[in-house]
């Protein structure tokens, strides 16, 4: 699927090594009003940043990844940040892999990224919960990498 965004990328083999770093990031600091447990967003992520891309002169790509019903980390921990083969992709190809969270509710019973409309009438439309979050998370990580280049060309 990645080849497909991207174009032509190195592929992965078993002898692979993640140097780069996941990490959590606090997804509540995109709920301004209200808890995100109410939209069935978990309050925790996790972004991978590879080796390549911890310098301040490395220009890297993003890419979401979208877990599926019942892989968010409250069901499943961490096994799908950390193995569904993401994280290598995008170290070998300097790709900065966002791992945004949703939860079970009693409104998302299996934990699913809404395609069925039971966040409400936003659904589909262009403030779409689930969608603006994702857009504001690229807006974050992106102001956060120009703050490091700039930081770079400051030296």
């Amino acid at each position: 699927m990645l080849n497909f965004f991207y174009g032509d990328l190195r592929k992965p083999s078993s002898t692979t090594h993640l140097r780069g770093n996941l990490t959590t990031f606090d997804q509540s600091d995109f709920f301004h009003v209200s808890s995100p447990a109410l939209y069935s967003m978990d309050s925790t992520g996790y972004v991978y940043i590879p080796s390549g891309c911890q310098s301040k002169t490395t220009r890297c790509k993003l890419h979401i990844a979208i877990h599926g019903c019942g892989q968010g980390r409250t069901v499943i921990s961490e096994a799908y940040v950390r193995h569904a083969g993401y994280n290598e992709v995008g170290e070998l190809n300097n790709i900065i892999i966002l791992y945004p969270q949703v939860i079970k509710t009693p409104t998302n019973l299996q934990g699913c990224w809404d395609w069925f409309g039971y966040t409400g009438p936003a659904f589909g439309k262009p403030r779409f919960l689930p969608t603006y979050l994702c857009m504001c998370l690229v807006t974050s990580i992106n102001r956060a990498i120009r703050r490091r280049a700039m930081s770079a060309t400051e030296r």
